[in-house]
């Protein structure tokens, strides 16, 4: 089956790093081992394209923007497209060097702009280039397709480089997870979905993952980067200790408790906070509506005054009630909120695990905290 991108719901599907690698991989083994006049290039004065054969079972077209002869290899690039997924690599070249090499086995090497693996708790050993497995596999089946055709039974050397990789890495969670000098080379299906639930989720747990390999008991979980840095300036832990969950508490809360983390603590902002506190642990708009009631609950159980409850009851927002809290001068609402927050995400973790909750201000004060011991 052809894959064309198209989800027919108004978004358009990509391509993964490790689909793209696998793509440049083939077209250079395939002019390496069959020269400028192989058919199994498609060429023209314009374009040439390979096609490859997904681990999704649908075979994808891949334009290949560079193809030339380097040295005692063949070095082609494909540029990748991420669809309308808003990925920091969409639009970077993806390179792949091959040349024969001794023996008969095919040796994967990363270049320049692929990170290394220093730190353990990934699916890749310290030390190893940052191409994941699925990639790898991908990329030895797609050079082995090509020396089968082409009758070769020797050794291949394939070195997997993205030149603006170190730069592309800087905007990613590499370094928290301990990948080094440039990006991963990653995709399990080949296929980029626009805006992966699953893929961010993934992410959280390898994060995680990484936590414990490197002896964390204890972990932030934070919703964004602002509460990320809040979290920084008030824990002294670990940088792999910090970790960014986004809109999704209840998965990242599973997560820890599977892993049986000592204490975790949960850092967000007040839109976020009273969503958690109503019992939402999926804080996105189109799962969780405002929750204003629980931050009107808070204030009316903690002495505001009747002249600041009365404004709180005709705020539109979230932010517009906590301002005029804040307005109204010292408040345990805020605290009273936390502690509600701090229930919900107790309910999802072993009892053993002690959960701290942080209230994080708009100019990152600290309004709120609980703080209980399971």
């Amino acid at each position: 089956m052809k894959d064309n991108l198209d989800r027919g719901e108004g978004l358009r599907r990509g391509y993964t790093t490790g689909a793209c690698a696998a793509a440049a991989a083939k077209a250079a083994a395939t002019r390496l081992l069959f020269g400028e006049a192989s058919e199994n290039v498609i060429a023209s004065a314009a374009k040439q394209e390979v096609e490859l054969l997904l681990p999704a079972g649908v075979i994808a077209t891949f334009p290949i923007a560079k193809n030339e002869l380097d040295g005692d290899g063949v070095r082609c690039t494909v540029i990748k497209d991420a669809g309308d997924d808003p990925d920091v690599t969409h639009g970077a070249e993806i390179c792949a060097f091959v040349r024969r090499a001794a023996g008969r086995e095919i040796a994967l090497l990363g270049g320049i702009g692929v990170g290394t693996v220093t730190k353990p708790g990934l699916e890749l050993p310290v030390g190893s280039p940052a191409i994941n497995l699925v990639p790898r596999r991908m990329i030895a089946a797609a050079v082995r397709e090509v020396a089968e055709r082409a009758g070769y039974d020797g050794g291949l050397q394939v070195i997997i480089s993205v030149p603006q990789g170190e730069r592309l890495a800087q905007r990613t969670l590499n370094a928290r997870l301990g990948i080094i000098g440039g990006i991963s080379i990653l995709g399990t299906t080949g296929i980029v979905q626009p805006m992966s639930h699953a893929a961010y989720q993934a992410c959280i747990e390898r994060a995680l993952d990484v936590a414990l390999a490197v002896g964390c008991r204890e972990v932030a979980l934070s919703t964004g980067r602002r509460t990320e840095l809040f979290a920084m300036k008030q824990l002294s832990l670990p940088e792999e200790a910090f970790i960014e969950m986004g809109d999704f508490i209840g998965h990242a809360l599973r997560a820890c408790r599977e892993r049986k983390f000592s204490v975790v603590n949960i850092i967000t902002m007040v839109g976020k906070m009273t969503k958690i506190a109503a019992g939402h642990l999926h804080t996105h708009a189109d799962a969780a509506p405002q929750s204003l009631h629980s931050l009107l609950d808070a204030a009316r159980h903690s002495g505001v005054a009747p002249n600041v409850l009365e404004q709180l009851t005709s705020a539109n927002t979230a932010r517009e009630m906590s301002e005029r809290l804040v307005a109204g001068g010292p408040t345990e609402a805020f605290n009273r909120l936390c502690v509600t927050a701090q229930r919900h995400c107790q309910s999802q973790l072993n009892p053993a695990t002690r959960v701290r909750v942080y209230l994080c201000g708009f100019e990152g004060e600290l309004w709120g905290k609980a703080d209980a011991d399971a």
